[in-house]
């Protein structure tokens, strides 16, 4: 069974939802006692426990536990809706989510921008450390490599040369 449900997340942020629900019957008889469409019935459960997730989450909240959607327990009311009709729930996939066009271009900035926050905060911590003057030997770790037996001392304008295999 597929199923497109939209959700709107506490910070009213709409999204839709791609599902795919693997099912199997195992009791023919409580199916046609239990609806007259058991399919509709299942899809009403699902898309209650789908919007009851939705609306408990922020826009970046939902974007972050999508992959809680691929899990049976986040989804109670279908289980208890499938044993009631008869269905047994093998799998459900969340497939994908969309949003507005507006939406995904108001994320795509907002994750460009921290981004760019955070490689400019690596950049100026960066700057913070102070750096050996060429020709300086850095360290206690320098100063053992330059006293290591058979190593050269190099000025700084002699060009680097690769090292054997």
């Amino acid at each position: 069974m597929c199923a497109h449900i939209q959700v709107r997340t506490t910070d009213e942020a709409s999204l839709d939802l791609k599902f795919v629900i693997t099912m199997q019957l195992h009791n023919v008889e409580k199916m046609l006692d239990a609806s007259k469409d058991p399919i509709r019935s299942l899809a009403l459960a699902m898309s209650a426990d789908v919007l009851g997730f939705g609306g408990a989450h922020t826009l970046e909240e939902m974007l972050i536990k999508t992959a809680e959607l691929n899990n049976l327990d986040s989804f109670p009311r279908l289980r208890a809706a499938a044993e009631e009709a008869g269905f047994n729930i093998m799998n459900v996939l969340c497939k994908g989510y969309k949003s507005s066009p507006e939406l995904e271009q108001m994320w795509a900035e907002t994750v460009g921008t921290r981004q760019r926050q955070r490689m400019q905060a690596a950049h100026e911590a960066a700057d913070t450390v102070p750096r050996p003057r060429v020709g300086e030997v850095a360290g206690a770790r320098g100063a053992e490599v330059a006293s290591a037996p058979g190593s050269q001392r190099r000025s700084a304008s002699a060009p680097c040369r690769a090292l054997p295999p």
